[in-house]
């Protein structure tokens, strides 16, 4: 037996206008505004593809988890870099996002870079914060899987998306953006024209992280209705990474050319 589960397929478009300007020798400014929209469609399967269960542990789309389904958002951004002197550098950056399904997202950064001994010895940091969209996928794949399971039976297990009957009867939150805070630090340095090795700390710290549940099972109730387990995404984890990156650089000539040799290395002293 043959039979077309479906599938799924996502397109985007995105047109973006971007502005640069020096404001006399210390002062740089840049703005620009950016415009995407995507769509994301689960294709429904043929009716023997998801019937009375379909295919053991692949079944195919069926109708009411099928559809298409669009969003957009339309951001702007501006950039401010300011040279207080020979040695000392100021930036800043700000940008607004409205995204059309979840609403509004701000995010920033401030950054610094100071001339220890003049370009022989950098020191750099910034801080920023960042967000992170949930993907269409995230938000409406739902799905029904059909498996047998010995001395049980045939089980139906669910993934429900956040905005499904099944979500409102367990009290699931619709899905939010993940919000992240960046901290670096870091050391420049270059030996002579041949050789630049660079030393950064980094701290990266997001809140709302999207995850995957585990299997909930119930033995009755509405939100199982038809269902011996059911899973969703969901906002569930607060995470934070930090570590040391250090990148060597040599570059010299070789015969008529020119050789570039990398070595890049990090440790992860934090990862939770």
């Amino acid at each position: 037996v043959s039979f077309d589960p479906g599938g799924t397929r996502f397109s985007h478009s995105v047109g973006n206008i971007d502005i640069s300007k020096s404001l006399g020798s210390k002062v740089g400014l840049a703005f620009g505004t950016e415009f995407r929209t995507e769509t994301f469609e689960v294709i429904e399967g043929e009716l023997s593809s998801y019937d009375g269960g379909g295919a053991d542990s692949f079944s195919g789309n069926a109708p009411e988890n099928s559809g298409k389904f669009n969003r957009y958002n339309f951001g702007g951004y501006l950039d401010l870099a300011y040279d207080a002197s020979d040695k000392l550098f100021f930036g800043g950056a700000a940008r607004v996002e409205n995204y059309s399904d979840f609403g509004n997202a701000f995010v920033w950064k401030l950054s610094s870079r100071y001339k220890i001994v003049d370009d022989k010895l950098v020191l750099r940091a910034s801080y920023s914060t960042g967000f992170r969209a949930p993907t269409l996928h995230q938000i409406y794949t739902q799905k029904a899987q059909y498996s047998f399971i010995p001395g049980q039976g045939i089980q139906v297990g669910g993934l429900v998306n956040n905005v499904s009957r099944e979500a409102n009867l367990l009290g699931i939150e619709k899905l939010k953006a993940e919000k992240s805070t960046n901290i670096s630090i870091g050391l420049g340095s270059k030996i002579n024209d041949k050789l630049n090795i660079t030393v950064d700390y980094y701290n990266i710290g997001v809140e709302d992280r999207i995850v995957l549940s585990n299997e909930i099972v119930q033995p009755a109730g509405p939100a199982f209705q038809g269902l011996s387990d059911i899973s969703f995404f969901v906002n569930a984890l607060d995470t934070r990474t930090s570590g040391i990156d250090i990148v060597v650089a040599y570059k010299t000539a070789m015969g008529k050319g020119k050789l570039g040799v990398n070595l890049a290395g990090n440790y992860t002293a934090e990862n939770r």
